[in-house]
């Protein structure tokens, strides 16, 4: 008659399962892996060239001058907006409770 084999090992476990020997993943990591180093070396090369790394220094200095603004000025109308906004949905949300 027809004898079933039971797999000796984890491997042919595995290859029994998918049909595929286990180690057949990494022709897709290797390239995907690759793929990702590459992407990241691009990002890091494009912050780089953009200036991103030019006055580390001046950043740090300007959070501990008391004569800085806290705001920078272009933020300044967006903050009062968001203020303004807020206070109008804290208004809305005091009124819904009443009715």
């Amino acid at each position: 008659g027809w004898r079933v084999r039971a797999p000796r090992n984890e491997t042919q476990c595995l290859q029994s399962l998918s049909g595929r020997h286990p180690m057949d993943i990494l022709y897709l990591l290797i390239p995907l892996s690759t793929v990702l180093v590459l992407a990241i070396l691009g990002v890091f090369a494009w912050a780089l060239h953009g200036g991103q790394f030019e006055d580390l220094e001046r950043e740090g200095e300007r959070i501990l001058d008391p004569a800085s603004p806290n705001v920078d000025e272009d933020q300044t109308a967006v903050a009062a907006r968001a203020k303004e906004l807020g206070s109008e949905q804290a208004n809305f949300v005091r009124g819904a409770g009443d009715g």
